[in-house]
This record gives structure tokens, sequence and C-alpha cells, in this order.
């Protein structure tokens, strides 16, 4: 049998002295069992006449000997296994100043600390997931979800839990603020902020990080705990996500789930969520209730996560579940600056009256200032005279005046915006929105904008934030509406209720080459393509209108 001591651990001598062993300190306690041994199964040995001893090279150990062994070794092995939970609950929910962690809002009426250098290590992305820990022996794996931050990890059922967390909302009008505790709006004012990540040195990015000059994060917002929504975001994992991950290592794509609003909701989306975000680990839950008109805050957090992120992201599309996306025709508007106009996003006195766009003209290197493009929205007969409030209370976007009155959306008029479905920026102005963003949301009210917080559409909102900065509104035609017909120049379009029925075709037709060289269908409604009436009518007549609002 070959013997299981290593070569470090020898017999004593016989003159007395001994080379050191690793083991005859832990276990001299063993006794000694067949013929005299020292604990280690060493025979005793006799001198020989030549000063030898009898038995050259290794000694036998006795059968008694290897049993004790493996049975001290089995219980160093037992103790070990059960000091490694007490060591864990130590290193994540003791102090976090001991392993440079930081203290983030608990549950119970406690503080839960993760250390983020521990967070960060455990995150695999983007390909295999996250990684899941085993709480205790025998017990399942608890399903591990991003968190408000890039590699910040938390349980998924802490995550979907609202109350459990001190977030406030970074999106809610000055009145509702003021009656914050002035600790809290103290530490919005100063945890809001993203990180200053710039500088005149190339970034050194984490190894799961996007790669190359050009690193787009594309953040889908979708609906939290709808099978609706989940078999909407396996489509796209299964059409043009998987593209923009095998064939386009700049591109990161994540899906943003706000937390549910009741606890009844959190148990049912923990239940519907687990395995998916095991599985693909490329969900992100943000601090704030789900709900329609809480679309500027999940925005708010989606720009703010990519912002902060360790990943330096050089632009951020903003876009949704119900889209289908061309990675390659994205890129290809980063790197020549394509589009086919653009305008202020203060629409002049005239505008009604006249189209005062900028043609645009090709870029010799890439895009990576002041982009903001997608689809102008608001066009009226070829003129965009910018935004202005709908009192009709059967439209889709109505805004009853209780909601936001004349004088709060008096700055907001003529505002002109791409069309919340699907828009680019370029990092400045993710810059100039978050930090715009987080000074209203710190500012008491009479200092705040007095639509903040009031104004629900997320993309009127982001356009206003970027008002003064001498950002200007890039169409794209590209960038296609639910009515639009999709042209070999299709960048990305928006389904609307034909998700996620369209999303394989549309795919397929993309891989085969036939959509870089004609248009394809991509709808399924009852009107001729780029017929906004007719659409509209259609639309209309359909379920989902009758129930909630007209267009």
């Amino acid at each position: 049998m070959m013997s299981l001591i290593p070569r470090s651990a020898t017999c004593p001598s016989f003159g007395g002295t001994s080379r050191s062993s690793p083991f005859t300190g832990g276990l001299s306690f063993l006794a000694s069992r067949g013929q005299s041994s020292d604990g280690l199964g060493c025979s005793s040995r006799t001198p020989s006449s030549s000063g030898l001893t009898h038995s050259a090279g290794w000694p036998r150990p006795g059968m008694g000997a290897w049993r004790n062994l493996l049975v001290a070794v089995a219980i160093l092995y037992g103790l070990a296994f059960l000091t490694l939970p007490i060591a864990y609950l130590r290193l994540t929910g003791g102090s976090p100043t001991s392993l440079g962690g930081r203290t983030e809002p608990g549950v119970a009426g406690g503080r839960a600390s993760l250390s983020r250098r521990l967070a960060l290590q455990t995150l695999e992305w983007p390909e295999t997931g996250l990684t899941q820990r085993r709480q205790g022996s025998g017990k399942a794996a608890q399903p591990r979800v991003e968190f408000r931050d890039a590699g910040y990890i938390v349980n998924l059922a802490d995550a979907l839990d609202a109350s459990a967390w001190d977030d406030i909302s970074l999106y809610q009008p000055g009145d509702a603020a003021a009656q914050l505790p002035e600790e809290a709006l103290a530490g919005r004012a100063a945890g809001e902020r993203a990180p200053e990540l710039d500088s005149d040195a190339a970034p050194r990015l984490p190894a799961w990080c996007p790669r190359g000059a050009v690193r787009v994060f594309i953040g889908v917002t979708s609906r939290c705990c709808s099978p609706e929504s989940q078999a909407k975001r396996a489509a796209i994992r299964a059409t043009w996500a998987a593209d923009a991950r095998r064939l386009h290592p700049g591109v990161a794509v994540r899906f943003l789930l706000a937390q549910p609003a009741d606890p009844a909701e959190a148990a049912a989306g923990l239940a519907l969520l687990a395995d998916e975000v095991s599985a693909h680990g490329d969900v992100v839950v943000v601090p704030g209730r789900e709900r329609y008109r809480e679309l500027p805050n999940k925005t708010l957090r989606l720009l703010r996560y990519a912002l902060a992120s360790p990943c330096n992201f050089t632009h951020v599309v903003k876009t949704d579940e119900d889209v289908y996306l061309r990675p390659q025709a994205l890129l290809d508007v980063i790197a020549t600056g394509a589009h086919d106009f653009s305008v202020a996003i203060d629409a002049p006195p005239d505008a009604a009256a006249r189209f005062d766009g900028v043609a645009g003209l090709p870029r010799a290197a890439p895009w990576l200032t002041g982009m903001y493009v997608g689809q102008l929205d608001s066009n009226k007969s070829g003129v965009w005279p910018g935004w202005a409030p709908l009192r009709d209370p059967a439209n889709k976007w109505y805004l009853a005046e209780a909601d936001l009155s004349d004088a709060q959306a008096a700055p907001l008029l003529g505002v002109r915006w791409a069309s919340g479905w699907g828009y680019a920026l370029s990092r400045d102005l993710v810059r100039v929105v978050v930090e715009r963003a987080a000074a209203a949301a710190a500012a008491p009210a009479a200092a705040a904008p007095p639509w903040w917080g009031r104004m629900p559409w997320e993309d009127i909102m982001v356009a206003a934030l970027l008002r003064g900065s001498g950002a200007r509104v890039h169409h794209h035609d590209g960038f296609k509406a639910a009515w639009n017909d999709c042209g070999p120049g299709t960048v990305l379009k928006h389904l609307d209720n034909d998700a996620p029925l369209l999303q394989a075709g549309l795919h397929a037709q993309e891989a085969s080459g036939l959509w870089a060289r004609r248009g394809v269908t991509c709808a399924t409604g009852d009107f001729t393509p780029n017929d906004y009436d007719g659409w509209r009518a259609w639309r209309n007549s359909l379920p989902d209108n009758q129930l909630n609002g007209f267009m």
C-alpha cells in the first residue's frame, strides 16, 4: 500500500532526536495499538552493530494507527464544516468595515451588510449567470440577483421586498420629499449621485465587462411579476440578445425590474423569477414600485446603474420588453453618427408652422458625445411643436389637472423628445440626466422643478432634464414605431402587442440575410404600414386599449 504520510512527516531517530512532523502535535492523543508505536505507526527501531537501523526507508505502520489517522482527519473535516456557516454569516452579516464592505438597508428592523468586493468576486457576467450560494447543508440554493448597483448581489427575496430597504424613490414631488426626515434627504442627496468614474487614463475594467473602445449598455425595462413579461424576456434572450452576446463583445444586455407593489405579489414574483435569475444572471431589480406611471423612477435607476458601473459604458440604450433590436445596426449608428436630422429640445415659438431640423452629417469617428438619438416624437404633419398635456379622459396619455396642473406643466410646454420605447444616449448626456435628477430629488419643494415627480412619462422627463445642456434630439428613421414598416435600415422596432409573437420570425429573417436586402413584415394588424391613423383605429379596437385608454 502506498503510504499516505507525506515525506515531511518522519519517525523519530534512535538517538532521541527527531525531525518535525505536522502530525505529531495534533495526533498525540491517539492511543497506540498493536506493536510499540509513536502514534504515527512508526515501529520501535533498535541500532545494529553498524549503527544503522534495522528497517531502512519508511517504517511499516500498523493498521490501528492508520485507523486513528483517518478518524482524526474525519473529525477535523467535520469541525471545519460546522464552522463554515458561522464564518459565512460573519462575513456577510457582521461588521462591514473589517472587510471594506458597506452597510445596506436590511430587514426586520436591522441592517444587513455585504462586502461589495465579495459581491463582485462572486459575479460571473455575462456568460454563466450569478453564482449561487448555499445557505447551509442540505438546503436548496437561494436565488441571488443584482440589486440597484452593478455587482451588488442579494437574495432575490430581499430584492423584491420593498419594505426591507431604506431607498427613497428618485422621482417624487417636492412636497412629498419635504415630508421625509432630514437625514433621509441628506442620504439621498449624497448617495444617489453616481460616483465619478471618468478619468484621462484608460479605465481598468473587471473581467466580466464588455470589451472595446465602444461599450454599450442596453437596459430593457420589463414588468417584474408577470408571466407575459417573462415570456417576452425569454423571446429576447433567444433572439437579438443572443446575437449581442455571441457576436458583439462590446454590448451588454440587462432586464430592469422594479419591486412588487405588495407582499402577495412579491411572493408570486419570487416563485416566478427564481429559476429565471439563477439560469441567466441578466436581471437587475431596482428600488421602486412596479407601476406604469413609475417608469420615470425605473428609467433613472437604469441610467444610474449604467453610469455607476465599473464597466464605464460609453453608451446607454433604454428600451422596452416589446421591442426587437438589431445590435449591429445600433453599433453602425454609433460608428458613423448616422441620423436623418436633429432639432433643439426646446421648440421655437413657430415650430408648429415650420420644420426647423438640421440635416444629419456623417462622422469620421465614433459618436461618443452629444448623442441622443431615436424617433422624434409628436410628429404633426412634418413639424414637431413639442409636448403639451392631454386633458381628454378617454386618452391613454390623459393627465388630470390634479396630477399635473397647467402651472406645473408650463415649463415643459414645447419640450421635444425621443420616443420612450427605444433611444440611445452617450455617456456624457447620461451623466447630465443622472446628476440633475439627483439634485432635483434632494432639493426642497420650492427649489425643485414644479413638474418634478408629477410628469409620469419617462421619455419626456429625460428630455426635460437635458434642457440647457446643449443636447439636441437626433431623429433616425431606423427607430421604428409600431405603425412603421421595417426596411433594411431598421435599428429597432416597437412591436407593441405583437411581442413576443414576432420576435422569432424577425430573428430568422435577419439571420438568413433577408432583412438586410429588403423590408420584412413586422406587424400583424389590419393597417397599412406607416399609416398612423389606420394603425390607431386598429389598435383602439383591441381589448387592452378599450380598458386602459385610447390612443
